[in-house]
């Protein structure tokens, strides 16, 4: 890692990093957040949504799903016995325009989430371009994401 102080390891660096008074322009993390939360579908995986300044960014900047189809999603295993957690958490994110995609983890845990990656990868519809020209345009659109 050539420059350490850019890593982001403790609620006040994440504090820091994220850090917009509404007062000033904001950051080039936060132009690119929100441009990647309005143009692009995103799957968070895991803990990711547990953050709830992550959450209420996602949902403050894109308001919520645009159609019937929600613009985002959140991968999150559950255990048979946390049917009702899982019902609760379902109805919560669909209320902020997201969408709880719930798989078991009763058999592997958190080794499942490999399993249940592959899977969705395998779903996905694979683009026409070829690897480099489709490496290319992410590039160009991380680019222009940032403002």
């Amino acid at each position: 890692m050539q420059t350490p102080d850019s890593l982001v390891l403790t609620t006040a660096d994440y504090l820091h990093r994220y850090h917009n008074d509404r007062n000033e322009a904001e950051s080039a993390v936060l132009t690119f957040l929100a441009n990647l939360f309005r143009l692009k579908r995103v799957l968070f995986v895991g803990y990711s949504l547990g953050d709830l300044e992550i959450l209420e960014y996602v949902v403050a900047k894109t308001g919520g799903s645009r159609n019937d189809m929600p613009d985002h999603f959140i991968l999150q295993g559950y255990f048979s016995h946390e049917l009702d957690l899982m019902k609760l958490m379902t109805a919560y994110y669909a209320e902020l325009g997201l969408r709880l995609i719930p798989y078991s983890r009763d058999e592997n845990d958190w080794n499942q989430l490999v399993s249940v990656l592959e899977h969705l990868v395998r779903e996905l519809p694979r683009p026409q371009s070829t690897e480099g020209a489709e490496t290319l345009r992410n590039i160009t659109e991380m680019g222009a994401l940032l403002g």
